[in-house]
């Protein structure tokens, strides 16, 4: 049986007051005693830059998209001046399709030439991408570079830009190549949230549902009762946002290099990342998310007794965000081919991490996933809630 629904573990995080009064979210990841990670979750928290900087670090490389790099970049460049830093800000083309190895290198090559060393720390400015492409730059140059992340989208604040994983996508799929590398601290300042269009805040709500799925059940009650506010592009609570990341860091410090339970972090992606490759990476992650929840819950209902009031609760918050209930253009048979090469796939059989209830994963054969036939794929993946 899988883990008894409780509230985590940092369900009760410590406070802090930031600069301007605000009360923050404040979590501490311990990762097997020798890397530490310090998130904070709430508005101002930028202001936490000072404390979270090293003291012998002198050279800053802010990496992020073109877009970001553009409407926060001389802000946060700023702020490092401030403290003695060098800042140099580093900009890539926006969008997942330079999430790759071509701008990896290319990256590699400017620190180069820029002549960084081991004192140097590379910030990720921005969303997933973002997050994702500097901290696997940070993680190979030099072999090995200190780092803080600095989210600017929500599905960055409340799951992507937490938890260790940094990486590329590669022709085969979603995060093909990538490595473990845990920064310094993610500061996750959701007054910048204000500024983002309101599709991204809808596509980050999915990562959150995911995490009420997961491991805090209440939460997809918060997400309902601000579902309204959330279809027009109004961000959710600090307190919502808080306790998705909450649900992701509880998991992650037990099981930080996914030996086992750290996999139902996986709940909805199977789907989401074969539909993302098969769309050549045009679909949202979060609009694929959404997808891929409505399917894969149809699926623990078929294979695993997942109850049906449950799926359609959560299929009631995401229509309630105005997320989309499937792809169009995108059948089973097209995402098939890139099913297959899902991560978690054993001697050719598709496993998936499900629940059995909202706040209950299932072990299923102990290693946190269920191998499911492709016929039962495929009924769920066409079928209604």
């Amino acid at each position: 049986m899988g883990r008894v629904g409780k509230e985590p573990d940092f369900g009760v995080p410590e406070y802090s007051m930031c600069d301007d009064g605000i009360r923050e979210h404040t979590f501490h990841l311990g990762i097997q005693g020798a890397w530490a990670t310090r998130v904070v979750v709430g508005r101002g928290a930028l202001g936490g830059l000072p404390a979270s900087w090293p003291a012998d670090a002198a050279r800053a490389f802010v990496i992020g998209d073109a877009n970001v790099l553009g409407r926060f970049g001389s802000e946060v460049a700023g702020r490092l001046r401030r403290l003695g830093v060098d800042a140099t800000l580093l900009p890539f083309a926006p969008g997942e399709a330079s999430k790759t190895r071509r701008t990896w290198g290319r990256l590699i090559d400017r620190l180069d030439r820029l002549d960084a060393d081991r004192q140097s720390v590379v910030v990720g400015l921005g969303g997933g991408v973002s997050t994702d492409l500097a901290g696997f730059v940070a993680a190979t140059a030099l072999r090995g570079l200190r780092g803080i992340l600095l989210p600017t989208s929500l599905l960055a604040m409340a799951d992507a830009a937490l938890g260790g994983k940094v990486g590329l996508d590669t022709p085969g799929g979603k995060n093909r190549v990538g490595t473990m590398w845990w920064p310094l601290a993610v500061l996750a300042d959701t007054s910048l949230l204000a500024s983002l269009p309101s599709a991204e805040i809808r596509h980050g709500v999915a990562e959150m549902a995911k995490a009420a799925l997961i491991g805090d059940p209440a939460l997809l009650d918060l997400l309902a009762d601000q579902a309204p506010g959330l279809a027009a592009g109004r961000p959710p609570s600090d307190e919502a946002i808080a306790r998705a990341a909450a649900v992701k860091l509880d998991i992650v410090e037990r099981d930080p290099l996914e030996g086992g339970e750290r996999r139902v972090l996986n709940l909805g992606h199977t789907v989401a990342h074969a539909i993302e490759a098969a769309s050549d990476w045009r679909v949202p992650h979060g609009a694929a998310v959404a997808v891929g929840l409505r399917v894969e819950s149809r699926i623990a209902a078929r294979v695993l007794g997942f109850p049906d009031e449950a799926a359609r609760r959560l299929s009631g918050v995401l229509d309630g965000v105005g997320l989309p209930s499937s792809i169009p253009g995108c059948r089973y048979q097209d995402a098939a081919p890139f099913l297959v090469r899902d991560k978690k796939v054993q001697g050719g059989r598709l496993r998936f991490a499900l629940p059995e209830a909202p706040g209950r994963m299932t072990r299923g054969d102990g290693g946190w996933t269920v191998a499911v036939g492709p016929e039962i794929v495929e009924a769920c993946w066409h079928g209604t809630d």
